[in-house]
């Protein structure tokens, strides 16, 4: 009986420390988020396309890119596009293009990416 009281005390007393670590959100750490936004598999299921959304360096708005990721996990996420208002990928049927849309003037304008390699179009 001694051993467990004394093993769960020595547990409690390790938990405390780090509960007083936690601390609540603040305003300054919403400015530091990243999220995922529409992901796209692609036709053969082997990457997946996604928007990774930031919030813009003077904390006005939010800053989009294009990424592209095995679904195996093998390798890391590779960036697509500069941004800073790139969405909305789509695969095309054969996998070898990836379409998505850019403002231009303030009005999306359609682009084209050959994931072999090139500028998008």
């Amino acid at each position: 009986m001694r051993p467990a009281l004394c093993l769960a005390f020595a547990a409690t007393c390790g938990v405390a420390p780090l509960a007083a670590q936690q601390r609540a959100i603040s305003d300054s750490d919403l400015f530091a988020f990243r999220w995922v936004a529409s992901p796209q598999i692609s036709p053969d299921g082997r990457h997946a396309a996604y928007v990774l959304v930031t919030v813009n360096a003077k904390h006005e708005g939010y800053e989009t890119s294009l990424w592209l990721v095995g679904t195996d996990g093998a390798s890391p996420p590779r960036r697509l596009t500069a941004g800073p208002k790139d969405g909305a990928p789509r695969w095309s049927p054969d996998g070898t293009t990836l379409a998505f849309l850019r403002p231009k003037d303030g009005r999306p304008q359609l682009h084209l990416l050959p994931l072999a390699g090139g500028e998008a179009q």
